[in-house]
């Protein structure tokens, strides 16, 4: 008989020969709660010269979204996130930036309405990035997105070495004008 392991989500018993599990830095995880925590995922995007890469982080998880190859660039630019409880049924999450890391516009993601004229700065980054990203000056451009207790928000930030910071909004301020 294999040695068994405990979920560490749930503290299920998990048989490494005969179970389906994930495997994490810290121990492993069943594979419910694997699939739970799958879909309340953070994500960092980097656009650079480089090109776009793209990971998903949790609690346990940290990979790239086109291989699920491990990203371990991800802590190098955020901290271990955090739920911020506004009332029993409502929250965000919250991953700090790293030092060496500055913000450049944050929001709430939930479309471009007329009645929320101060979101609109967080979706024309986003649009400026899309059609920009992989021009971006320095060593790039990051944009977090962090789940929210409402599912049609997103918690959006922008953000850059702080090195960078200077360059990137005069680009920005620059493509905005044309």
């Amino acid at each position: 008989m294999s040695e068994e392991f405990k979920c560490l989500e749930c503290g299920e018993a998990i048989d490494l020969d005969h179970d389906d599990y994930w495997s994490c830095d810290d121990g492993y995880l069943c594979w419910g709660c694997y699939e739970a925590e799958s879909e309340r995922c953070s994500t960092l995007i980097r656009f650079s010269e480089d090109g776009k890469e793209v990971a998903r982080f949790s609690e346990h998880i940290c990979e790239d979204t086109e291989y699920g190859e491990e990203a371990p660039w991800v802590h190098e630019v955020v901290g271990p996130r955090e739920w911020h409880s506004t009332d029993p049924w409502r929250g965000y999450y919250d991953s700090p930036l790293q030092e060496g890391y500055v913000g450049l516009a944050a929001g709430w993601a939930t479309g471009r309405w007329s009645d929320v004229p101060w979101k609109h700065t967080v979706n024309d980054l986003g649009d400026w990035l899309a059609d920009y990203g992989e021009e971006a000056p320095g060593e790039g451009i990051y944009v977090l997105i962090e789940p929210t207790s409402n599912v049609f928000s997103l918690a959006t930030t922008f953000l850059c070495k702080a090195g960078d910071a200077e360059e990137v909004c005069v680009a920005e301020r620059e493509r905005f004008q044309h």
